[in-house]
This record gives C-alpha cells, sequence and structure tokens, in this order.
C-alpha cells in the first residue's frame, strides 16, 4: 500500500498540464500603456488603454504592429506638458501593450508561439511577445514577466515565449500579447516607422517563396527618369554575368529606373509582402522600391531599404509602408521601379550625391494575373453614311483617317488590339488618361455635329467619369492652341449609367454640348489629337468617329415609318419605325434637351413619368436621317 502511495504522489508531480496558445482573433485584445520619462527613463504613469488606438491591425489571424500614433494625434494640439517638453518634442517613451486575459492558463506550464512574417520596424522601437503573470490579492503586481524580441533573425523561423506552471502560480491572472515600446510617434511618420507582421501558423504563410523574376544580365532595364543614368555593366565582383549599373546624378531628387518584367508577382498580406533584390554598393546608401502595374486596381507601393556598403547583399524589399503617399502593397503587380536615394531622416526622397551602385537578381512570388474582363459580343454596327460626312478614328464599318499614336508616349495608359466577336477592339487599362495624335493629320471638325464612341467596361460605374478632351493645334507648331471637352458622369447627359449595366454603352454627344478646357475658345477646326481621361481602369473602346446630323422635317416621318402613341401621354411614350431607330431625345418648349435615351432597334416604351406637364418635341435617328415630332405631357 505504501509503494502505491509512492507512486501516485510522483505521478501526481511529474503531469503538469501543457498549454499552447497563439494569434487568435476572435480573442477579446485588452491594452494597457505605461510611460517612462525620456531624460532618465523612470516610470511615469500608467493606464488602460483602447487596443483600438494601439497601431495593431488584425487582418484574419494576421497581426501588423506600429508604433503608437494615437497618443501624439490627441496631444499634439496643445503640447501636452505630460507628453511634450516643447512642440515636435516628445518627454515619454511608452510601452503600449496589446494582450488576451486567460486566467485558466494558471497554474499550468504555458507555450505563446507564432510566425513572424515580416520585420521593418524602425530602430528607435522594440517589439516585444510576453506571458505575464499578475497577482490579484497584492494589486495586480506582476510577478511574471516573461519576454522575447522580434527582430528581423526571427522571419521565417517565428517567435516563442514559455513559462512553467510554477511561474503562472494558480489563482492569479494570466496575459499573454505583445508590445511596441519606444518614443510616442509623430503620425506624419507613419510610413518611415516600418512594422512587424505576426500570424497564426495555421493561418499564414511562415515562408516567403523568392522566384526569379528579373536577372539583369543584359534584359530587364526598362528606362531611367529623373536624370539617374543606367546600363548594363560587368559585374562589379568578377561575376561573369552583366549586371545594371546605376548612378545617382545632376540635379532632379526624384530619380530612379522602370524595369521591365515579363511575369507578374503578387505581395499581398495573406501570402508574402516581401521580395529580394542584390545590391552591390561600397558605402551605405538606402534605396527606395516600388511595386507598380497594379492588376484590378492593386494599389503602387513604396518601401525603403538600407544596405550596409559591404559589397554584395541580398536586401529583403518589404511592401508594409505608405512612402511617397503610397499604401502597403495588396495585389498582383506587372511592373517595378526603383527610387535609387530615399532620405529616412526626412521620409522623402533624397538629393543626389553621386552614387553609383549594381544590382540583380529581383525575386518575388511569382504569379499569373487572373484574366481581364472582357465583352463577349460586339457593340451596335454604325448606319452607313456618306463618306464626307463622317471621320472616323477607330471602326470597321468606315475607313479611318491616319493616327500618329494610339497610346502616345506622354500618357499613362496600357493600350492593346483585340479581336472580340469578330470586330477589333481597342482595350485599354486607362492609368489616368490615353492619348490618341493625330497633329499631322489635323481634323477639321467644324461642320460636323456629333461625336460617337462605344464603350464597355466591367468596373462599377457610380461616382465614376469618362472625360472627353479635343485638342485644337490650330499652329502646329506651338502645340495646342485650345481645347474643348465633354464628361460622362452619372449626372450628365447623356450619362455614365448607374449601375453598370453590363453591356456596350454608346454615346452620341453633340459637339454643341463640349465645353472649353483651355485657350478661351470653342474652336475645332484644326484638332489634333483626342485625349481619354477616367477613373474607370480597364475599358474596351470602338467606332469612335464624328458625324454630321441628317435632318428630316416632320412631314418626313411617314417615309420614316415613325409613329408615335398615345399622345397625350402620362407615364409611357411608345415609339416605332420601320428601320432601327438609334437613339431618341426630348426637348422642352425651351429647347432643352431633357431626356436622351439610346435605343437601337425599332420601338422602344419611353419612360416620362419624371417629366412635368407640358408640350415636348422628340428627335430620334434612323437611319442617318433625324425626324423629330411633338407630343403632350399630361
Amino acid at each position: 500500500m505504501k509503494k502505491i502511495t509512492l507512486l501516485l504522489l510522483l505521478f501526481s508531480g511529474v503531469f503538469t498540464a501543457q498549454n499552447s496558445v497563439t494569434l487568435d482573433a476572435s480573442k477579446t485584445w485588452k491594452s494597457y500603456v505605461a510611460a517612462f520619462n525620456v531624460a532618465d527613463n523612470s516610470y511615469a504613469f500608467g493606464f488602460e488603454y483602447d487596443f483600438s488606438k494601439n497601431k495593431a491591425t488584425f487582418n484574419s489571424n494576421e497581426l501588423t504592429l506600429q508604433p503608437n500614433f494615437a497618443i501624439w494625434a490627441e496631444n499634439a494640439s496643445s503640447w501636452n506638458a505630460g507628453w511634450f517638453s516643447a512642440a515636435n518634442t516628445p518627454n515619454k517613451n511608452v510601452e503600449v501593450s496589446g494582450f488576451v486575459e486567460d486566467s485558466s492558463l494558471a497554474g499550468s506550464d504555458l507555450t505563446f508561439s507564432g510566425n513572424v512574417d515580416a520585420v521593418s520596424i524602425n530602430s528607435g522601437y522594440k517589439v516585444e511577445a510576453f506571458i505575464k503573470a499578475l497577482d490579484p490579492s497584492n494589486n495586480y503586481a506582476t510577478v511574471t514577466n516573461k519576454r522575447v524580441e522580434i527582430t528581423s533573425a526571427d522571419v521565417n523561423s517565428g517567435f516563442t515565449v514559455t513559462a512553467s506552471a510554477s511561474e503562472l502560480p494558480a489563482g492569479h491572472i494570466i496575459q499573454y500579447g505583445f508590445s511596441v515600446t519606444g518614443l510616442i510617434a509623430d503620425p506624419a511618420e507613419e510610413g518611415n516607422l516600418g512594422s512587424v507582421v505576426v500570424s497564426n501558423p495555421a493561418t499564414s504563410n511562415p515562408t516567403p517563396t523568392y522566384d526569379l523574376l528579373e536577372s539583369f544580365n543584359g534584359t530587364g532595364l526598362e528606362g531611367t527618369f529623373g536624370g539617374a543614368a543606367a546600363a548594363y555593366d560587368a559585374d562589379p565582383d568578377g561575376g561573369s554575368d552583366q549586371v545594371i549599373k546605376i548612378t545617382n546624378s545632376g540635379a532632379e531628387v526624384w530619380q530612379g529606373i522602370n524595369v521591365v518584367l515579363q511575369n507578374s508577382y503578387q505581395l499581398t498580406a495573406a501570402t508574402q509582402l516581401t521580395m529580394q533584390l542584390d545590391v552591390y554598393s561600397t558605402t551605405p546608401i538606402t534605396i527606395a522600391p516600388k511595386a507598380q502595374g497594379g492588376v484590378s486596381g492593386a494599389p503602387d507601393s513604396v518601401t525603403s531599404v538600407d544596405h550596409t556598403g559591404t559589397g554584395w547583399e541580398t536586401l529583403i524589399l518589404t511592401f508594409d509602408k505608405s512612402l511617397d503617399g503610397k499604401v502597403p502593397a495588396n495585389g498582383i503587380y506587372s511592373d517595378f521601379a526603383l527610387h535609387v536615394n530615399w532620405d529616412t531622416t526626412n521620409n522623402t526622397f533624397g538629393a543626389p550625391d553621386g552614387r553609383v551602385f549594381y544590382i540583380k537578381n529581383l525575386k518575388g512570388l511569382l504569379t499569373a494575373p487572373p484574366a481581364d474582363p472582357a465583352p463577349t459580343d460586339a457593340p451596335p454596327t454604325p448606319p452607313t453614311r456618306n463618306a464626307s460626312d463622317v471621320i472616323s478614328l477607330f471602326s470597321d464599318a468606315y475607313t479611318n483617317v491616319t493616327i500618329d499614336e494610339w497610346g502616345t508616349s506622354w500618357d499613362s495608359a496600357d493600350i492593346s488590339d483585340v479581336t472580340i466577336a469578330q470586330n477589333n477592339i481597342k482595350k485599354v487599362n486607362i492609368g489616368n488618361f490615353l492619348g490618341v495624335s493625330f497633329t499631322s493629320n489635323r481634323l477639321d471638325l467644324t461642320n460636323f455635329t456629333h461625336f460617337h464612341i462605344d464603350i464597355w467596361t466591367e468596373t462599377a460605374t457610380l461616382d465614376k467619369s469618362l472625360n472627353h478632351k479635343l485638342s485644337n493645334h490650330a499652329n502646329v507648331e506651338a502645340g495646342e492652341t485650345n481645347a474643348i471637352e465633354f464628361s460622362t458622369t452619372n449626372a450628365s447627359n447623356p450619362s455614365l449609367p448607374n449601375p453598370n449595366p453590363g453591356t456596350w454603352i454608346s454615346y452620341d454627344i453633340p459637339l454643341s454640348d463640349f465645353t472649353i478646357a483651355g485657350g478661351g475658345k470653342l474652336d475645332r477646326e484644326s484638332i489634333g489629337q483626342y485625349i481619354i481621361s477616367s477613373n474607370l481602369g480597364l475599358v474596351y473602346f470602338d467606332n469612335i468617329y464624328f458625324y454630321k446630323a441628317s435632318t428630316a422635317s416632320v412631314d418626313n416621318n411617314a417615309l420614316l415609318g415613325f409613329s408615335m402613341y398615345p399622345n397625350p401621354a402620362n407615364n409611357i411614350l411608345n415609339i416605332s419605325a420601320k428601320e432601327t431607330i438609334e437613339k431618341a431625345e426630348i426637348y422642352n418648349v425651351l429647347g432643352k434637351r431633357v431626356m436622351s435615351v439610346n435605343i437601337n432597334k425599332t420601338s422602344e416604351s419611353i419612360s416620362i413619368s419624371s417629366l412635368a406637364s407640358g408640350v415636348y418635341l422628340v428627335k430620334y435617328n434612323v437611319n442617318d436621317k433625324v425626324g423629330t415630332a411633338k407630343f403632350i405631357k399630361q
């Protein structure tokens, strides 16, 4: 019996409960701020805090930790003496903690672990993972404080904090979480102070993938900007492959190179926000890589990275910052750029300093971009017109004039020719604007009445616009002498319909509705450029032309086979013709157009319920002819 008792005692001492925890966004996260005087790092005060102000952001079970900016923002208006010794001069360091409280973990061994996905935190700040035990019977004194600092060395390997059962006594409050320690942070410096990204191993990808995107061995250099010089050169360390030599010279601050890639890469918090670039320099430098050419609206993103000046170094580019007014990367990208000089102190592009460095082997997560949305049918076929009554920039239905450039060197669009339903179409990622130049074949549009264009886009049209500008070049040597424009919006007439109908949208815009866009005149006798600006992104274009609208008297309605009923009408006006009615416009007795409807069929029921009672004129287009008829709205 004594032996059995002894064995039971031994077993009860050996089998201590083991608990493991990791990041879990579904838990209740609390926060506490401990403030320390900058002068001597002595404790000043502490208080419970709102976790949402921590600048600790969950994305699923991934957590981005940044310095605290809210304290500065809340106290800077008066430069509160509790936080500042003078304007813009903080007098407090803070340890801002975010944690989960779970007293059921007391009395057991505990492991707190997770992945470290990215570390770009400024060296003035320290991020730690911790496990604490607080004694509620002794004014919540901290009896255990196990901590590990998270550094760049932990990327790919993760963090682990452990505490034994004896360090977490029964009856104590157990906390596990993270702290960010350093000066209260100026919100204006957010893009320069970096972050640490940690995650739950079950929901993240702890090991970044670095596929070779471009070796720069005689390929990949698209061009330079801002006065930077770049060329293929021999490896300064004696390697057999060519590399790109970059020189920061001249007076321009904003300098760099653009890179052309054959494949796209992905940068998201759910996959990875990092890339690699081999850089050679014999002096310490800071550069600012840029992810650009975002697919499906992925935002441009600029980061910064330091080189220590020891020759070839493989740099990790972490696109989690908000430099140059950009935002953290999130999506698929097809292009890349490199700003050659970044001033970390002032958080902006650095002044040229003559630096010379070399690059090779750009790597990232290789991915195939999603297929672009596209229409499956062609737009309506334009009507037959006399050659003298139409000037076509692009249409299979007419003879097109000579165009110097579709997509000029000075626009931001990406344009390509595609065939859809046996019809030639222009596919355009507009960027900010598309330029179409024909200055060597300027057009006299004085006697033309309308501008026509067909568009298709999958982009939601709410609060979007598509703007048409015609640049007049009366003196070609002087460039633009005046310009006119028309903006299609949700409120214009004709409008950019909302919601997006998901079909081709046809516009016939009277040139008389164009307004002055420059030069103080409405002249259009020497149009040399057509410029489209829009925030719609990807748009397909067809049938871009100018035409003279024919006219027909009211007496010719019978000839056109036009009929209209009822008249007077209350809410619905029915119209029909022997041939396709392309469009109908309704004018009030003052001659103001109050409604425009694209029809493209032989009959239509038009809702006129929004019109006030009175006499109206309906003007319609049939086979390049215009007819009119009066009706009464009751």
